[in-house]
């Protein structure tokens, strides 16, 4: 393996731990080698390789499954993180909105995930979307109405409009 590129990713020990699970699957499906070194992630391998395994690998570390994150191999998936303590005052707070961003039961996370056919991951410190571009820009938009403290009926009547927009458009 041509080793012209490599990255270096940090993580807490959850993200590491769910990286060194997913390892072997990681190394093979994106030709490239992982070295974990404590909370560092060394990815060696070719520029281009490294380039989409970094993203891939992030997105494993925060939480998603190993095949949503393999979603992002290519163009046609974005991954969106929104950092959530610039939201929080405090680590009360911070319980508190994402606690309204997953809804009782994680029903408007479920919602936002069927309105817009993304994957939302909820952590600690960051909400990180995985779909296609416009749909998590749309996602995204509709954590950050709710994150700001718009009501969930507001985040999720945008996500509707924006759902009939779209079907809209593919009919044309």
């Amino acid at each position: 393996m041509s080793e012209n590129g490599w990255v270096v990713l940090v993580f807490e020990k959850k993200g590491i731990n769910r990286i060194k699970k997913e390892k072997e699957r990681l190394e093979r499906a994106l030709e490239v080698d992982i070295i974990i070194k404590n909370e560092e992630v060394v990815v060696e391998g070719d520029e281009k390789d490294c380039w989409e395994a970094k993203k891939i690998i992030y997105a494993v570390g925060k939480g998603f499954d190993f095949n949503t994150a393999m979603l992002l191999k290519g163009d046609d998936f974005v991954l969106e993180s929104i950092d959530v303590e610039e939201f929080a005052k405090n680590p009360e707070s911070k319980k508190r909105i994402l606690a309204r961003v997953i809804g009782r039961k994680g029903s408007i996370k479920r919602k936002i995930e069927e309105l817009t056919d993304t994957f939302l991951c909820i952590g600690n410190k960051t909400i990180d979307i995985i779909g296609e571009y416009e749909d998590s820009m749309n996602a995204k938009e509709a954590v950050l109405k709710i994150l700001n403290g718009s009501l969930h009926a507001t985040a999720l009547r945008f996500l509707e409009r924006k759902r009939r927009d779209k079907k809209i458009k593919s009919m044309i």
